[in-house]
C-alpha cells in the first residue's frame, strides 16, 4: 500500500508527500510505560534530532509544554509543590540587567492565564520569569525571553494596564521639551555664573485621530470620544512610549477635540508631563 502518494505524469516516479499541519489539543499514552520527562516544542524535529537528545530539555522559548514530573504528579510548565495555583507572579528585566524586579502579579483564571506588558520599551529585549503562587508561597518559574516592537505610534495605558489607546492615524506629536530650573547671575566676570536645581523632566503635546474598529472599519465613534476624555482628564498616572522607544510615566491635561470641516471625524489633543521614571 502506498499513502500520501502523487502521480505527475506516466513517466514520473511516486513521490511522498509531507503530511499537512495539525493542531492537536490532547495527548494520550498507551500500554505499560514509564515517563521521566514530557516536552512539547512548536518547532519540527526529523527522527535524527529526536534521537540525538540525550539529556533533560529545559524550558526555552519554542516550549509549548515541559513536565519534569521529579516524583510528583504535577505534569506541567509550573511546580508549585502540589499546592493550588492562585495567582501568577511576573518578574522581568532588561538582558544586559543583573536583577529582576516584579512587574505583576495577577490572580490565575482557568483559560485565560496571559499576560501583556505594556510598559515594554520598543526595540528593547527582555527577560521574564513566571512563577506560579499558591496563597503567597511561590513555586518553580519558567523564564523566557522577547522583544516588544512597535511598528509606528504612540501607546498610552493606565499603571494597571486596563485600559490602553494606541495612536497611529494623523498623528502630530509636538516637540518633547526638557524642563530644568537654574538660576543665571550676570555679574562683574567676563562670563555669568549659573545655579543648578534638582528638576528634570519632559512634557508635550500630542494631536491623533482616534479611531474603532466596527465591523472591521475603522469609525470615529461617540463612546472611543467620551472614554478618551475620562481617561485623559482622571488624574491618574500614566504609561506613554513611542515606537523609538522613549517610555515615560506622565499625568496627562487639556484634553479637546475638533471636528473635521463636513465630516464626522474628529481630532483630539492633549497635554502631559512626566512625573516619574519607568
Amino acid at each position: 500500500m502506498i499513502l500520501n502518494c502523487s502521480a505527475l505524469n506516466a513517466d514520473s516516479e511516486m513521490l511522498t508527500a509531507l503530511p499537512p499541519k495539525k493542531q492537536y489539543t490532547e495527548t494520550k499514552f498507551y500500554g505499560e510505560i514509564e515517563i521521566d520527562n514530557f516536552q512539547i516544542v512548536n518547532t519540527l524535529l526529523d527522527d535524527a534530532e529526536i534521537i540525538s537528545i540525550t539529556t533533560q530539555q529545559g524550558f526555552t522559548d519554542n516550549t509549548v509544554m515541559l513536565a519534569d514530573y521529579e516524583g510528583s504528579l504535577e505534569a506541567g510548565n509550573f511546580s508549585n509543590y502540589d499546592l493550588p495555583i492562585t495567582h501568577w507572579r511576573i518578574y522581568r528585566k532588561k538582558t544586559n540587567e543583573l536583577i529582576y524586579k516584579i512587574l505583576k502579579q495577577i490572580p490565575r483564571v482557568a483559560g485565560q492565564n496571559y499576560y501583556i506588558d505594556y510598559t515594554a520599551q520598543s526595540g528593547v529585549e527582555y527577560s521574564y520569569q513566571v512563577f506560579p503562587v499558591s496563597n503567597g508561597i511561590e513555586g518553580n518559574g519558567v523564564q523566557i525571553s522577547g522583544m516588544a516592537n512597535i511598528d509606528f505610534g504612540w501607546v498610552l495605558c493606565d499603571e494597571d494596564e486596563d485600559i490602553v489607546y494606541t495612536f497611529n492615524i494623523e498623528l502630530e506629536p509636538s516637540d518633547v521639551q526638557t524642563i530644568k530650573n537654574f538660576k543665571k547671575t550676570e555679574n562683574y566676570t567676563q562670563f555669568p555664573s549659573f545655579a543648578f536645581g534638582k528638576q528634570l523632566y519632559r512634557e508635550s503635546s500630542i494631536t491623533t485621530m482616534p479611531m474603532d474598529i466596527v465591523n472591521g472599519n475603522y469609525e470615529s465613534t461617540l463612546s472611543m470620544l467620551d472614554g478618551l476624555r475620562t481617561f485623559i482628564n482622571n488624574n491618574e498616572t500614566k504609561i506613554l512610549k513611542n515606537s523609538l522607544g522613549e517610555i515615560f510615566k506622565v499625568v496627562t491635561y487639556d484634553f479637546s477635540h475638533s471636528f473635521l470641516k463636513g465630516l464626522d471625524v474628529y481630532t483630539i489633543s492633549f497635554k502631559f508631563t512626566e512625573v516619574g521614571s519607568v
